[in-house]
């Protein structure tokens, strides 16, 4: 099985807390299924930007893509829309 882990385009001062995680686990991992690192080719900032990752993700030739770090794809307008309260949803006291 082929397993592949993306992180967080790295900054310039560096990522600190979930690759250290990671690479703690990566420690111990059977070497036969050891997970490939991948980074991401671009910031998870702006829908373009996030795109480009999703591209870059599609292309990837992997039974397992685990998605790691602060790289996510929410969707800020639509999920603000969603989370508003309607009355079948309201919570009666």
């Amino acid at each position: 099985m082929h397993i592949t882990w993306l992180f967080r385009k790295k900054r310039a001062l560096g990522n600190f807390s979930i690759e250290q995680s990671f690479q703690e686990v990566a420690n111990v991992w059977p070497k036969r299924s050891k997970p490939v690192w991948i980074e991401a080719t671009h910031f998870s900032e702006g829908w373009l930007n996030r795109w480009n990752i999703i591209r870059q993700t599609r292309a990837l030739e992997t039974d397992i893509l685990h998605i790691t770090g602060d790289i996510h794809f929410r969707r800020t307008r639509m999920a603000q829309v969603a989370a508003k309260p309607t009355p079948s949803r309201a919570h009666h006291s």
